[in-house]
């Protein structure tokens, strides 16, 4: 199972000219919408068509809102009121993290988990059967395809499901995370799409001053604040072949290559929403902190900061978070207030620079407890401090879903996934401009 799908389980190699084209070009709408485009195909997908609904697994310090189904996908849909295909959660087949955990211990320690290998019961005989032909096959050299023929399996009617959801463990695998804003933020997950209101409370308070022995202090009350949350964004991909692809040879296997770009493509869109939120926290002009003087840094970078985190702090906020570009980071760490040494003097950090996107817990200067991120989403010249709390990154379901249509003979894969970034508390974000 460590090996990609396309080797385990006998995935056609890619041989055709691909009608949909432009996988990698990210279109942004004002509602923080990034889409996925490719050229439309104008086809029922009714005929022969596979619908999946994934619920996201439960992430470690994730918030759970309305998640049932954590981790599990389903088979089965029901039109909503205006004819959208919405999941029913119905039809359990699979947790697909449970069974790459379960595939991963087989394969590294020999060791077998027991159980249902996150199957449910009725699934798992199918998974197992189909498993055990791919694997079989490769060991013998024999072509996959050629072996779940003989098996009857192709012409099953659970050998389209299968497919599906065998391209879902693979996204599972893929690593996506190049870039690190998701580290920084509040996740949420939930399967539900429905419209809703994320209520704050804050307490009634205490009287303070000294009271008689008989004094009563006055009534208090506590306030509600709400952000309403109307529609999940939803971010889709689509790509499909002709009957011709398949008839033709390539030196690159171009069908998998587009198919393994989509999670890739599909997280980056996710990681640009909370870069859009982060750019728009409102900004406090400040100076420069590359700036020099002689050997000695202009700006004092400290006085800055402290102002913006004394904001935060005045709304019992906690301003744990700072995200900025690599070059902000930059001036920080060898800004002459920070490392105490003047530009070129002998111990001075000015070596210890790096790159890349990363999440730093001990940057010069600032206590363990913080955490710095750096990213290069993140436009340069500010930084952004706020409570990790109020940006957040709601994850709803995911649908897959595989057709061809049998007039045209095109057959093609789609991916829905819903998911909205928010800022959740405005005055608990500050952003420092000007700063390099």
């Amino acid at each position: 199972m460590s090996q990609v799908l396309q080797d385990q389980y006998g995935l056609r190699q890619a041989k055709v000219s691909l009608i949909a084209q432009g996988l990698d070009d990210l279109t942004y709408n004002p509602r923080y919408q990034y889409e996925l485009r490719t050229n439309p195909i104008m086809v029922d997908p009714k005929p022969t068509s596979v619908s999946l609904w994934h619920s996201p697994p439960d992430i470690e310090g994730a918030i759970k809102v309305n998640h049932r189904h954590a981790g599990w996908t389903y088979k089965g849909e029901e039109k909503d009121s205006n004819g959208h295909p919405i999941p029913t959660w119905e039809e359990k087949l699979i947790n697909v993290k449970r069974w790459n955990h379960a595939q991963n211990r087989m394969a590294v320690a020999g060791e077998d988990v027991g159980g249902l290998w996150g199957c449910s019961q009725e699934f798992y005989p199918t998974m197992l059967q189909f498993v055990s032909i791919c694997d079989r096959a490769k060991k013998e050299g024999t072509p996959i395809k050629r072996a779940l023929a003989y098996a009857g399996i192709i012409e099953s009617t659970s050998y389209p499901t299968l497919e599906v959801v065998n391209k879902q463990i693979e996204l599972e695998q893929a690593e996506t995370l190049t870039h690190i804003l998701r580290s920084v933020c509040t996740l949420e997950t939930t399967d539900m799409l429905d419209i809703e209101k994320i209520w704050t409370f804050t307490g009634p308070g205490i009287s303070r001053h000294m009271l008689g022995d008989t004094a009563v202090p006055l009534p208090k009350k506590g306030s509600f604040s709400v952000v309403e949350i109307q529609q999940l964004d939803k971010d889709m991909a689509h790509v499909a072949w002709t009957e011709e692809f398949f008839m033709k040879n390539y030196e690159a296997n171009i069908r998998e290559l587009n198919l393994s770009s989509i999670p890739f493509q599909m997280e980056k869109s996710k990681q640009l929403k909370i870069a859009t939120i982060i750019d728009t926290i409102a900004g406090t002009a400040a100076g420069s902190w590359s700036a020099f003087t002689g050997a000695d840094s202009t700006r004092n970078p400290y006085p800055d900061i402290d102002t913006a985190t004394s904001a935060i702090n005045a709304v019992d906020g906690n301003p744990n978070t700072f995200v900025s570009s690599n070059e902000v980071y930059h001036a920080f760490i060898r800004n002459t207030y920070v490392t105490g040494f003047k530009q070129g003097e002998s111990g001075s950090p000015w070596g210890g620079i790096t790159y890349g996107n990363r999440v730093v817990r001990s940057a010069e200067g600032i206590q363990n407890a913080l955490v710095w991120g750096i990213d290069n989403l993140i436009p340069n010249g500010y930084l952004a401090i706020y409570d990790r709390r109020a940006v957040r990154l709601r994850q709803g379901p995911v649908n897959s879903r595989d057709y061809r249509d049998i007039k045209t003979g095109v057959e093609g894969r789609l991916w829905k996934d819903w998911n909205l970034a928010y800022n959740w508390r405005t005055n608990l974000t500050k952003r420092i401009t000007g700063v390099a």
